[in-house]
């Protein structure tokens, strides 16, 4: 009798926690976008505030929007951040820029299920042709959100290529 009430406690604490951590999004938090001056157009994230003793966590493309959670002085000042891929980590505070200026109907950010969607040339997946394959948190600025049922005709600033994302795999910036 024991087993089976410790085990309906251990299902019910699963039950409450799964959806909470599921539920934490990048929009939760104070929206920055990456402005790296690395030739490559780049920045890391780490385990803690220090690219000397932090471990990379990964890498993070310019135009690329991330959660600031707090900011912490240690070596010269890095962000606590919460990415669109569910990490959590330490970016240098000198590479991130408040987003605010994009929080208006032009702009959007990447957010599919499946982590991913893909640019098209025209608004089909099966008929467009893939003009590449595009993050979650990655910003798009939207050039008409009407140019199709399914589809907005956008552009993608990391890239600044234009083309057709699927509507669903956007989150309008407002």
């Amino acid at each position: 009798m024991k087993k089976i009430v410790s085990l309906l406690l251990l299902a019910a604490l699963i039950a409450v926690m799964i959806p909470t951590a599921l539920a934490d999004s990048i929009f939760n938090y104070s929206l920055y976008e990456v402005r790296s001056f690395n030739p490559n157009g780049y920045c890391y994230l780490y385990d803690q505030p220090s690219n000397v003793h932090g471990r990379n966590l990964g890498r993070h493309e310019n135009g690329e929007l991330v959660g600031v959670i707090a900011y912490t002085s240690d070596n010269g000042g890095y962000y606590y951040v919460y990415c669109a891929n569910g990490k959590y980590g330490y970016i240098r505070a000198d590479v991130l820029m408040e987003a605010s200026h994009y929080c208006n109907n032009d702009y959007a950010v990447v957010d599919c299920e499946k982590t991913y969607c893909y640019l098209y040339d025209q608004p089909s997946s099966v008929h467009g042709r893939n003009l590449g394959r595009y993050e979650n948190g990655e910003l798009i600025e939207i050039l008409d959100w009407y140019a199709d049922t399914d589809y907005a005709q956008v552009r993608c600033v990391r890239t600044d290529k234009i083309g057709y994302i699927r509507k669903t795999n956007l989150y309008p910036l407002y």
